[in-house]
């Protein structure tokens, strides 16, 4: 383990004054290095009522600048804390304060480059003599003997707090950059004594959460992550703030959301949080290939599992629901939904067909009056995302204007709208399986649209091979049907696109991309041949 003479002095400046010699914090707090968890310092503070405050530091949150030392000189300042009976949202805090300084730091100067060093514990120190009675080649004798001039010529009982106010020009890069993220986002801090204050915890690393309760007695539940504003957990707290004064202001949970994200777009200075990789919120036109091609394949499975649910006679009254982005939560209630033959609570249910290990229901709950979809065909249980839309559950819940699916985001986020899932039909009862197949062809045409302009010239390029095989191939049985072929040209609306090369190639049919052999067109066609 480091020790405090081979540390730099720039990073000593900004670290926490630490625990007495004789402390009980240097027995309980070890770096623990195992394969299991990352390098961590975890120890409990026993409690005057009994009690034990569980509490750890971690060396990957002091950045490229940690060290065990100052991982374990910031975990006996939060024992000591602690043991004083500060609470925990408090020593978190005080925590995170001192991560901050320390990743701050980026040169390896002297202790005069940081003007502003972390809070400091206020800790009674042993005698002088003591001191020099240490043996002068112990390590707990060079975590007292190595400090700044500046520190060694104030009594610990003086040592004051720098305030903002009093330091000078010329500061260092700790403090600088955290002046430079607050001043990225120019809204007002929520004053302080506020119940913002007070209302936000830390769940987790980096996580902040509060629930807003409304008049009603509603309970809303928010978070703000540290990684989304731009790796600070300052700008990370005060966003949670002015989002709770935003509830305040009676704006709701959807409006707050997009105001959490342009804070969070100010925090990283106009840069979207989370660049890398395809988030919540971004266009599909600017997602990755990879999650084009991810929507290109559901939309496609969706055609297949249309095609068997017509081919078992369950085709009638069939719904699809779709929208849902396969990288969000609950993206499992895509699909295709059959009626059940029987119904629930005087409303027709569905069930998701081929859904595997993962059943999803779609029924209407009486208790909340609107659409539901769950794991099970029960409505005393919370459900994956629900629609409100009137008719009382006697219609099928088709999408229709001002109507919008709200789905499960997580404990931290509730239950959200989101505009881009939506419920159609595969087909009318009274049109019969040729409308599901002219849907399912709809949706395959709809998921060929997204494709990128190098997808549609590789398409070009294949097609120009194969067109001499656009019309009906020869008979498999190997008599050749050249009166077939003539009077069975292939059918194509105007207009739309292929699905796959397969229809390009003859191997499937364009009006209801199945087998050629065994369409229902091409089959009508040679029954009144014959």
């Amino acid at each position: 383990m480091a020790s405090a003479s081979e540390i730099p002095e720039a990073i000593l400046a900004v670290l926490p004054e630490d625990a007495p010699l004789d402390h009980a914090s240097y027995k309980k707090v070890k770096v623990s290095k195992n394969t299991a968890r990352p390098p961590h310092a975890a120890f409990k503070v026993r409690q005057p009522d009994g009690t034990s405050v569980p509490f750890q530091t971690t060396l990957s949150s002091l950045g490229s600048n940690g060290s065990d030392y100052a991982l374990e000189r910031i975990a006996r300042a939060c024992y000591v804390l602690l043991e004083a009976g500060s609470s925990k949202e408090d020593v978190n805090q005080f925590r995170a304060d001192c991560y901050d300084k320390v990743k701050a730091v980026s040169g390896q100067g002297t202790a005069a480059a940081i003007a502003q060093p972390a809070p400091l514990v206020k800790l009674e120190r042993k005698p002088e003599a003591k001191k020099s009675e240490a043996k002068p080649d112990t390590e707990k004798s060079e975590k007292l003997t190595v400090k700044s001039e500046e520190k060694s010529a104030v009594k610990s009982e003086e040592k004051l707090e720098v305030k903002s106010d009093s330091i000078p020009d010329g500061q260092a890069a700790a403090v600088g950059a955290e002046a430079k993220a607050s001043a990225l986002i120019d809204a007002p801090d929520a004053p302080e004594g506020h119940e913002a204050w007070q209302k936000l915890k830390l769940k987790g690393p980096g996580n902040y959460q509060f629930h807003y309760k409304k008049s009603k007695g509603e309970r809303i539940p928010f978070q703000v992550t540290t990684k989304a504003a731009n790796e600070s957990n300052e700008e990370a707290q005060r966003i949670a703030r002015l989002c709770y004064l935003k509830f305040e202001q009676g704006d709701p949970k959807e409006v707050v959301l997009q105001y959490r994200d342009e804070l969070y777009r100010k925090a990283c200075d106009g840069a979207p949080p989370h660049a890398s990789g395809y988030k919540r919120g971004q266009d599909t036109a600017t997602a990755p290939a990879g999650s084009r091609k991810r929507a290109r394949r559901v939309a496609v499975d969706a055609v297949d599992v249309a095609d068997k649910l017509v081919a078992e006679g369950r085709g009638d009254g069939a719904l699809l629901i779709d929208g849902r982005k396969s990288d969000r939560k609950n993206s499992s209630i895509n699909g295709v939904y059959a009626l059940l033959p029987d119904q629930f609570g005087g409303s027709p249910a569905y069930e998701k067909f081929l859904a595997g290990d993962a059943p999803r229901f779609l029924f209407f709950s009486e208790q909340k009056q609107r659409w539901k979809i769950s794991t099970e065909l029960e409505d005393d249980k919370g459900g994956c995302a629900f629609c409100k839309t009137q008719g009382g559950g006697k219609s099928p819940p088709v999408t229709m204007a001002g109507s919008t699916w709200k789905v499960y985001d997580g404990k931290g986020e509730g239950y959200v709208s989101d505009p881009a899932v939506r419920c159609l039909r595969l087909s009318d009862q009274a049109q019969g399986p040729a409308a599901v197949n002219g849907s399912s062809r709809k949706l395959a045409d709809e998921a060929s649209l997204s494709e990128t302009d190098s997808d549609s010239e590789s398409s070009s390029s294949g097609g120009s091979k194969s067109s001499s095989s656009e019309g009906a191939p020869e008979d498999r049985d190997g008599g050749a049907m050249p009166a077939v072929t003539q009077v069975l040209p292939r059918p194509r609306s105007q207009g739309l696109v292929c699905a796959k090369m397969l229809v390009r190639s003859g191997l499937r049919c364009a009006c209801h991309f199945s087998n050629v052999q065994g369409c229902p067109e091409r089959l009508k066609a040679l029954q009144e041949l014959s």
